[in-house]
């Protein structure tokens, strides 16, 4: 997700995944993820907050790679350049409600 404009981004749903992604193997085949975070998980007792923490680090880590690699892809050299002319929509919903370019006609 790039929010232009934006002076935030929530990515609390995407932390909290990279959070306990590392720590699914110990827990039975298909257990929900949110049982390790949730108050009234099943398995919250199990939570490695430190593990949790350097995971959530990486995940930053590698966003803030992703984005300076988008913005090197566009030509530009700081992720802050990144205009709204700079990118297209892919359905003629989005196109509407964000008034940028639709991908194709």
């Amino acid at each position: 997700m790039l929010a232009v404009g934006a002076d935030a981004v929530y990515i609390g749903g995407s932390a909290l995944l990279a959070m306990v992604y590392p720590q699914l193997d110990g827990l039975p085949a298909g257990t929900n993820p949110d049982q390790l975070f949730l108050y009234t998980g099943e398995y919250v007792d199990k939570l490695d907050v430190e593990q949790g923490a350097i995971a959530v680090a990486k995940f930053i880590r590698a966003s803030t790679i992703e984005l300076q690699l988008l913005a090197q892809t566009l030509g530009k050299d700081n992720i802050h350049s990144i205009q709204s002319d700079d990118m297209v929509a892919l359905s003629h919903q989005i196109a509407e409600i964000t008034g940028v370019a639709l991908a194709y006609t």
